[in-house]
């Protein structure tokens, strides 16, 4: 199978998927039969839930296959992942951070710089750092993040300064480092420098420090996806994000690779210690394999927002 022949046939798959409204998500990944990855690939639909093919009219059926490539239908639904955490000093990657005004609360995923500058900010996502889309250029991000605080004051660390439009299909923003403020580019719990971009490719293991889970483990299930994932809850609505899929990695098993307060955490290979993905949404417990998570390939978010690591 020619790398052209499965592109192709994953276009068609994503156009058909905007003409239904029960479709969560299309990727190229693995075939699963009774809840079991196989080694097969596939043109993968993701819905939020299955229905016997005799309940459904002949118009409501997905394809079976496309062209030469067959097709899958994985039961899956996405909402973004946020909670707090504690105060770090100085501060890394992996760690609770948040917008004040906004009482978001997420993982920062990276230490990265402006292009253009040089200056050093912060990378996380747009429902981490803006919370809300009426969030404005210089909002104080605090770490640990506002639902951390508690009674305490909070703790300036950054100010938004600017983030991608949802419609872009990509969830992340930035933050400028604060003067003065502490600083360590490593992985919280990791130790592991970033020291450079990786693409996502299938079956590639990952290791991710999230602001809530800690330290998880992920093999990539698919790739050049995109993802239905609701931000009503931010002032916008439901959009479809790009991403890959991520499910656990059976050779180094975690309860849960992702919960409630991981947006924004950067997954990288620890093999090469570079970074491969930004987490942005996880499972909300849909289908037999409920335990996976969303995330945009970080190439595509450095060069988005125009920064470097």
């Amino acid at each position: 199978m020619s790398t052209k022949d499965w592109r192709i046939a994953l276009a068609a798959a994503k156009r058909i998927a905007l003409r239904f409204p029960g479709v969560t998500g299309v990727d190229y990944g693995y075939k699963y039969e009774t809840g079991t990855r196989t080694s097969r690939l596939c043109a993968r639909f993701h819905v939020s839930r299955k229905i016997p093919l005799d309940a459904l009219r002949a118009h409501e059926v997905l394809p079976t296959d496309l062209g030469s490539i067959a097709c899958d239908v994985v039961q899956a639904r996405y909402a973004p992942h946020v909670s707090p955490r504690v105060r770090s000093d100085p501060i890394r990657p992996g760690i609770s951070i948040g917008n004040v005004a906004r009482r978001s609360t997420g993982t920062l995923g990276a230490i990265v710089r402006d292009a253009s500058t040089g200056r050093l900010c912060l990378l996380s996502n747009w429902h981490v750092f803006c919370g809300a889309s009426t969030a404005q250029p210089g909002e104080t991000i605090s770490q640990p993040g506002p639902l951390h605080l508690g009674s305490g004051p909070e703790r300036p660390v950054a100010s938004l300064e600017r983030w991608l439009d949802l419609r872009q299909g990509c969830d992340a923003a930035i933050a400028m480092l604060s003067a003065g403020v502490a600083n360590d580019g490593s992985i919280y719990d990791i130790g592991i420098p970033i020291s450079g971009v990786e693409e996502p490719r299938l079956g590639l293991a990952l290791v991710k420090a999230g602001a809530a889970s800690g330290v998880t483990h992920a093999l990539v299930d698919g790739i050049e996806g995109m993802f239905e994932v609701d931000y009503g809850g931010y002032g916008d609505q439901k959009r479809w994000m790009e991403g890959v899929r991520l499910v656990p990695d059976p050779h180094n098993p975690d309860d849960q690779i992702s919960v409630a307060g991981d947006s924004g955490a950067v997954w990288v290979n620890p093999e090469t210690q570079c970074a491969t993905a930004l987490h942005f949404a996880g499972q909300e417990g849909v289908g037999p394999t409920a335990e996976y998570a969303i995330a945009h390939p970080i190439s595509r978010v450095l060069s988005l927002l125009h920064l470097t690591l």
